[in-house]
């Protein structure tokens, strides 16, 4: 199923939700050049917005706020992703020129910036303390996450336990938020808030997880980046990470080269690829991305029946999906 008709119960309200990002990044002017608005224009998923929208509905939310909220979660996904495109000293973002690229590092810095006072101040105005300290919560944990992921670049010894600490921080807190917003906005004591939020933790563990695998068997069409940029920039992923723990003396003394000197490239990068999946390490990371994505359909059984419920249960079997 593609995603768009997964989005089918919310697909109006997302529409809103795309006019109100260009609006936000609009009133940035002209000092980066409409750098920040071309990545907002070039997409992406949207995932979370439309998390946020779906477990609204799942809770019987019908509003404004929504919007608005769903808003503002995206635009915290798009300040950490001009951010980490600095870091990463990235040239490009979902095929169009990274802002870092087109306006440079100083006047990125500072549009990464004044995306998150804007997602501030939209929560401000909502007017929910607990959806505000949520927000922040979960903006905290996603720093938290990089920051651990740097102090693990290009060490071959990273561990799997502190792997899935690094991703339930840089990318599974937003989604758990987009989901707890959601749920919050019918009322905070509805019996769904924990729920929803347990669930988009999981998805976004299985996101990741499945995201680094197609950074080793993906198309680069369509996930948006070179293959193996991973190992060539020293990012451990779970592929890997397993592999190692399996493979015999020879191949772990080759794969932790590669890895820690980031240097393997065409035939060498094709040989490091065949290694992982000769050890099983593809294998394992989707059967772990499936256990998650199963914790999400298991946490939907206490959501009422709906249509915004069978999508986000439709969501958790995409999100594993892309592989196939």
């Amino acid at each position: 199923m593609k995603l768009d008709d997964i989005y089918g119960p919310v697909r109006d309200d997302l529409r809103l939700v795309e006019s109100r990002l260009l609006e936000e990044t609009a009133s940035l002017g002209e000092a980066d050049s409409g750098a920040t608005a071309q990545v907002v224009n070039a997409g992406g998923k949207r995932l979370r917005p439309a998390l946020l929208l779906m477990a609204a509905k799942a809770c019987s939310y019908s509003g404004e706020r929504s919007i608005s909220l769903a808003t503002a979660v995206e635009l915290v996904h798009t300040a950490s992703l001009i951010h980490d495109d600095i870091i990463d000293d990235a040239s490009s973002r979902r095929g169009v020129p990274s802002v870092n690229c087109s306006a440079g590092n100083a006047l990125s810095v500072l549009m990464g910036d004044y995306v998150y006072s804007k997602v501030m101040a939209i929560v401000v105005e909502d007017g929910d303390v607990e959806i505000l300290r949520c927000v922040a919560r979960a903006t905290g944990r996603m720093v938290q996450g990089e920051l651990l992921q740097i102090g693990c670049l290009k060490d071959a010894t990273t561990s799997e336990e502190k792997y899935l600490a690094i991703i339930a921080g840089k990318t599974a807190a937003l989604l758990s938020c987009a989901c707890r917003v959601g749920a919050m906005l019918r009322e905070p004591g509805n019996g769904q808030v924990e729920v929803l939020s347990e669930y988009g933790s999981n998805f976004g563990m299985a996101f990741q997880i499945t995201d680094d695998v197609l950074d080793l068997t993906g198309e680069e069409e369509r996930t948006g980046k070179a293959l193996g940029s991973d190992i060539r920039e020293g990012r451990l992923t779970l592929p890997f990470i397993r592999a190692m723990s399996v493979a015999d003396s020879k191949d772990r003394k080759r794969m932790g080269e590669a890895f820690t000197n980031g240097g393997a490239e065409g035939a060498e990068l094709c040989r490091i690829r065949e290694m992982v999946e000769h050890y099983r390490g593809i294998e394992y990371s989707l059967d772990k991305a499936k256990e998650y994505s199963r914790a999400c359909r298991e946490k939907l059984e206490a959501v009422d029946e709906s249509e915004s419920r069978d999508s986000l249960a439709l969501l958790a079997d995409y999100v594993v999906g892309r592989i196939c």
